[in-house]
């Protein structure tokens, strides 16, 4: 693997600012250094453990809280809430009713 550092802002397994530095294959390295992207900035010893270069400054995301996560449907899901279902239905029945004339 080789370390290099970006020349310029672009795209290559997520955005890459300018000046950013992280790994890449030797081939990958040789190709950006052509394009004009990257410029050299050492290799990585591969008998050294290598963590993950980081790619972002955002903080890694957190669990969502059960007070922000969605509510299920009312069609199959939950059988708490059936007062609205119930009363919609009884409107409808009297609405029929009034229609029929009876």
């Amino acid at each position: 693997m080789k370390k290099v550092r970006a020349l310029t802002s672009f795209d290559h397994n997520g955005e890459r600012q300018r000046g950013a530095e992280f790994l890449v294959s030797p081939q990958v390295c040789d190709a950006m250094v052509k394009r004009g992207l990257v410029e050299e900035v050492g290799d990585v010893d591969p008998s050294e453990p290598a963590g993950r270069e980081p790619t972002s400054s955002a903080s890694p995301a957190g669990q969502a809280s059960t007070g922000q996560t969605s509510n299920e449907s009312g069609t199959g899901g939950s059988q708490t809430n059936k007062a609205p279902a119930k009363k919609a239905a009884a409107k409808r029945t009297k609405r029929t009713a009034r229609r029929r004339g009876t």
